[in-house]
């Protein structure tokens, strides 16, 4: 107790006819500091009464009386809300404060609001003003940030006890496009010593829209000590089947306790443990995984039948606060309301915005803020917006630059009537598309059903590229869809983070900032502090290493013969007619598939999205037809369904395996893409091995030019070789000058010597010798004498023959030689003329066409386009 006073004194009287009054008692803060109310954590103060009254008429030896009273020196009451519970590296965090008094009506105070990076470093720390009682603003999560919980504080600056702080994760995610639970049938399960009771559970998949999820539920069970230690319970594992998006899961008591036995566990033990319940759910189409987890654990009661209860926890993406995640469109405040209405006990706002073009169900949260009412809150308002035939396309957060991945949108069918779709990526600048880009792939959707398509690509921009897929329907089921998302490109280099970091006191903020190596960065701060200086070197650093593939390993190789057609292409492709053996069809293969993993595991899960991804642009579907063939003691069993094969095997060993199946073609092919394989841990579907793999004689990467950091899509229908003066044909219409100035115009024009040829990767490399230089855009040092590099991909038949001279005409390309000059690819925007000899020319049935090409070469060597 202190002898001081806290408070002014208040006079007041009573009377019989006025036997209570209510005081407002204030402790200034300045008597507040004198009687160290504010050092201490509860401190106490005694609220005194003093009057002649209690001494005359109740015989008090004083004429003081008090009570003991908790003081808080907490002003009003602070709210925090953001607008989304998880956010990626690099997005923007907006928040709001609520401030609001001791009776909850608005404060205009000032207040401290300050950020709190995942390190518990302090980010921004300012005092701010809102005559509203409604503050509210944003700031960037840098790019490098660590994963972790981040905390937002507010206080009133007056009032250190008045602190109240929000949290937020920020970690690399996804957003999901289906949510799973695990629903107990009952809320609890009884059991005594010595006996347990059969656990049921029910898995439920629902997607954002609210459809069911068809799909195969993957169940795992263990146990989780209470120093977090997990114990996997093999045998224990199930698959089944969704039935209208869910099933039902039932651990029978003889399985579980034959199980524990094995682990020398009895049910008496099972008290402090906690059963370790989760759910994989893969979509039928063979796309996505989410996982689901559940934690039950006993309550000991000794004597006592014990009583288990269920603790349902989320991982990955699905937060128990917040609509499932949960992602913001509208983040606004609408001002003033019209006054009250007596009539209705009403004040309506309207408020009018347009949704983005997503399927999903929103949630539409409104807070209210008045001087009369204080604060309310609303229930929340869903709306549901649903497509019977959409689209769906899921992006990693990011990818590194020159990375081969694959886009695989899901073609969702909820109509009555089976749909033949074309489904095509659209070519965009700094994107490799498979074939060149702008091809489509044609899909049969059955009748409520989803089916996945899949693309590969390589991004070879230094930025983000803008991705669009589209989807068309027939001419009798005019149905689409189309898909516009922003592909995050990792870029190899080394930025700088610079981060100032001043002391708490200091009115300054703390500031993070990125830099490219090489910037000229100047550091000014002001102030009479002392602080640190930190600047932090981050490395991106291009790894060719498949960072899926840790512990396991997966090489898949394809053996046998495919047929392509030439109507596809327009040009000829060559026919095999071999039979791989097993399989009697000449036009079949055979998938090997070797496995292995650093430490022996079980269960695993191997799933083949296309057999080989044969795509045709013009032609009918390709067939598959799959026989199992090898090892199949290693294979559970398997699945099928179209060109999608899932096989599960009992365990992968630390020795490579070998399993293989087969397949026939039953329509020639045009585009030949590579294909992915994964292989998964069943009780870890995030375990896993990634990998591609190719048509026989193809390549399991798409084709990229480079040199240094820079490279080039290869990609797109293979030239076009014009031998000498074909067939003596007259260059009646100037064919030769409107390649070269209407379509496609061309950035260069050479007429070159080859040299030699060359291998150099998926590429054949022609050296030549310019003999004339007929246009040039970029190359600005090309002069006669001089040497360039032309490619090709090696599987194009382009054929340039060392000693002989011909006229090539193209675009120029992103690449150079080692001698830092342009080197060009040869594709179908390639004009390559062999020239015609001198003895040639001098026959009776070349004499004109022979003049028609010098006069091109001298007129457009001369005056170039006039266009």
């Amino acid at each position: 107790h202190v002898n001081e006073l806290c408070s002014p004194k208040v006079d007041f009287s009573l009377s019989s006819d006025r036997d209570f009054i209510l005081l407002n008692v204030p402790i200034p803060q300045e008597q507040a500091r004198i009687c160290f109310l504010h050092l201490r954590r509860v401190p106490e103060v005694q609220l005194m009464v003093q009057s002649s009254w209690l001494r005359d008429s109740l015989s008090k030896q004083t004429d003081m009386q008090g009570v003991n009273l908790l003081f808080s020196s907490r002003r009003g009451h602070l709210f925090l809300q953001t607008d989304q519970p998880v956010y990626n590296p690099g997005q923007r965090v907006r928040y709001r404060v609520f401030a609001l008094d001791q009776k909850m009506r608005p404060a205009t105070d000032i207040l401290t609001v300050t950020v709190e990076n995942s390190q518990g470093f302090r980010v921004q720390k300012r005092e701010v003003f809102a005559p509203s009682s409604i503050f509210q603003d944003n700031f960037l999560i840098p790019d490098i940030s660590a994963p972790g919980t981040w905390k937002i504080s507010a206080r009133f600056s007056d009032s250190l006890d008045s602190n109240s702080s929000t949290q937020f994760e920020v970690k690399k995610y996804v957003l999901p496009n289906f949510e799973v639970k695990i629903i107990p049938e009952n809320p609890y399960i009884l059991t005594t010593p010595g006996f347990l009771s059969d656990i049921q559970v029910i898995i439920q998949a629902r997607y954002i829209y609210g459809k069911p999820v068809q799909g195969v539920a993957y169940v795992r069970f263990g146990l989780l000590g209470e120093d977090g230690e997990k114990t996997f319970l093999r045998g224990l594992e199930s698959q089944t089947k969704l039935v209208d998006g869910q099933c039902q899961i039932s651990l029978q008591k003889a399985e579980f306790q034959g199980v524990l036995e094995k682990l020398n566990i009895s049910t008496d033990d099972l008290p402090g443990l906690r059963l370790y319940v989760a759910a994989a759910v893969i979509e039928s189409p063979g796309e996505y995984t989410n996982t689901t987890l559940l934690h039950l654990s006993w309550d000991t009661k000794p004597g006592k039948t014990q009583r288990l209860y269920l603790y349902s926890s989320i991982s990955g993406l699905f937060l128990r606060k917040g609509s499932f995640h949960h992602l913001n469109c509208l983040w606004a405040v609408s001002g003033s309301c019209p006054a009250w209405d007596p009539a209705s006990h009403l004040s309506h706002c309207r408020l009018r915005l347009l949704l983005p073009d997503s399927l999903t169900t929103w949630e539409i949260h409104g807070v209210s803020l008045s001087k009369t009412t204080g604060l309310c809150v609303a229930t929340p308002a869903r709306l549901r917006v649903f497509r019977e035939f959409h689209m769906h396309l899921r992006l990693p957060v990011s990818v590194r630059r020159f990375e081969q991945l694959e886009l695989r949108p899901v073609l969702y069918n909820y109509l009555d009537s089976d749909l033949t779709v074309s489904v095509h990526v659209s070519p965009v600048e700094g994107l490799c598309l498979a074939g060149g880009g702008g091809l489509a792939q044609q899909v049969q959707v059955p009748a409520g059903s989803a089916r996945p398509v899949g693309f590969s690509v390589v991004p070879i921009a230094a930025a983000a590229v803008s991705l669009k897929v589209v989807a068309r329907g027939s001419f009798d089921f005019p149905v689409g869809d189309a898909i516009s998302k922003i592909l995050q490109v990792e870029v190899n280099g080394t930025p700088l983070n610079l981060g100032p970091q001043l002391p708490d006191s200091s009115p300054a903020l703390a500031l993070s900032l990125q830099f490219s190596l090489g910037s000229k960065i100047n550091v000014e701060v002001r102030g009479n502090s002392k602080g640190t200086l930190k600047v932090l070197r981050s490395y991106n650093v291009m790894d060719m290493t498949n960072t899926t593939c840790q512990d396991l390993q997966i090489e898949v190789t394809v053996m046998g013969h495919v047929e392509y057609t030439s109507e596809c292409w327009g040009h000829r492709l060559w026919v095999s007619e071999g039979v791989v053996p097993g399989l009697s069809h000449k036009r079949s293969v055979a998938l090997s598939v070797r496995m292995s993993s650093s430490h022996p595991l079980m269960n695993q899960v191997l799933r083949s999205y296309n057999v080989m991804d044969m795509t045709n642009t013009t032609c009918q579907d390709l067939q598959i037809e799959v026989t199992v063939m090898g090892h199949v003691e290693y294979t559970s069993h398997f699945e099928t369904e179209g060109p999608h094969v899932l096989l599960y095997f009992d365990s992968v060993p630390t020795s490579r395996e070998c399993v293989g199946f087969g397949a026939v073609q039953e329509v020639p092919v045009g585009l030949v893409q590579p294909a992915s394989a994964i292989l998964y841990d069943y009780y870890n579907p995030e375990h896993k091995c990634s990998v591609f793999y190719g048509a026989p004689r193809k390549s399991k990467l798409l084709s990229t030019l480079c040199s240094a950091d820079v490279c080039q899509c290869a990609e797109g229908k293979c030239p076009r070789q014009r031998r000498a003066l074909e067939r003596g044909q007259q260059d009646v219409e100037g064919y030769r000058m409107k390649f070269a100035c209407y379509s496609p115009r061309v950035d260069y024009g050479f007429q070159v010597k080859v040299l030699r040829e060359d291998s150099r990767a998926a590429f054949r490399l022609f050296e030549t010798r310019i003999t004339q230089v007929l246009h040039f855009t970029k190359d600005a040092r090309a002069t006669a004498d001089q040497t360039r590099n032309f490619l090709v991909r090696a599987s194009c038949r382009l054929q340039l023959e060392p000693g002989k001279e011909y006229l090539i005409m193209g675009l120029d390309g992103a690449t150079y030689d080692l001698k830092g000059d342009p080197q060009y690819l040869l594709d179908s925007n390639s004009w390559i003329e062999e020239m015609p000899s001198e003895r040639m020319c001098q026959s009776t049935r070349h004499r004109t066409p022979c003049a028609q090409l010098n006069s091109f070469l001298q007129e457009y060597g001369t005056q170039g386009c006039q266009v």
